[in-house]
């Protein structure tokens, strides 16, 4: 990954903080096993770690990484003083003290080369039938250039998610769709019209207003496309 993409991913991260209920919905989504020790994989600006840590659920340690040099420092500065926030640099050999209950991720898949040994690294360092949580962009025919000026590699359907999960030994495996309306709003204003997501009057709107629809319909009902695909898995070690 290029100081480029490094910079421009941090800035973006950094412009949508404002959309405090999407987060929260899809935060409300994992929430549910994610046990005393989580793991976060690529936690960028830590505000999903952050908020996690707010919300109450009950955690001994939660465990924040990273590979762009920007983000870990921005995370050491954030949680320096969060004693149960551990920060770990990807770029060195990782091994847990203690094997952790849960890996969690936030549109961070997509970023990685090889996608498969990112999801297999949940066998190694969770204990055997922890949670893996993960949220990715949906669709290869919404790739735009924004998508690749970020450091996109690609983008997810509900079929090749799965595979990818599968490859990587996890079990149980179920996939879905998440953000119908976010799915014509990506299509229109950044696929087709070459814009960048920002922070603004229709982020808010969306976020205010449409967001809580959107978490009635589908945590009713599965939709059938997206802007998004929702993993849950187990880890399947094969030692314990």
């Amino acid at each position: 990954m290029t100081h480029q993409n490094e910079s421009l991913q941090v800035e973006i991260l950094e412009e949508l903080t404002s959309a405090v209920n999407y987060r929260k919905w899809l935060i409300r989504k994992s929430l549910n096993g994610i046990g005393l020790r989580p793991f976060e994989l690529g936690s960028g600006s830590g505000v999903y770690a952050g908020e996690i840590i707010e919300s109450g659920v009950a955690i001994e340690e939660f465990t924040v990484s990273e590979v762009s040099s920007i983000s870990i420092s921005r995370l050491r500065e954030k949680f320096n003083q969060q004693n149960i926030v551990t920060v770990v640099d990807l770029n060195q050999r990782y091994t847990p003290t203690k094997l952790h209950t849960s890996f969690l991720s936030w549109n961070v898949l997509e970023h990685v080369e090889d996608d498969v040994k990112a999801l297999a690294l949940a066998n190694d360092v969770c204990e055997n039938n922890s949670l893996v949580f993960a949220v990715v962009p949906a669709f290869p025919s919404l790739m735009s250039k924004f998508d690749r000026k970020i450091g996109h590699y690609r983008r997810y359907t509900r079929k090749s998610l799965s595979a990818k999960a599968s490859q990587a030994g996890l079990v149980d495996v179920k996939v879905q769709y998440l953000n119908l309306f976010g799915w014509f709003g990506w299509l229109l204003l950044i696929k087709l019209a070459g814009g960048t997501p920002k922070d603004g009057p229709l982020l808010r709107v969306f976020d205010r207003f449409l967001v809580p629809l959107l978490a009635r319909l589908e945590d009713r009902i599965r939709v059938p496309f997206g802007q998004s695909v929702m993993l849950m898995a187990r880890t399947k070690r094969a030692i314990d």
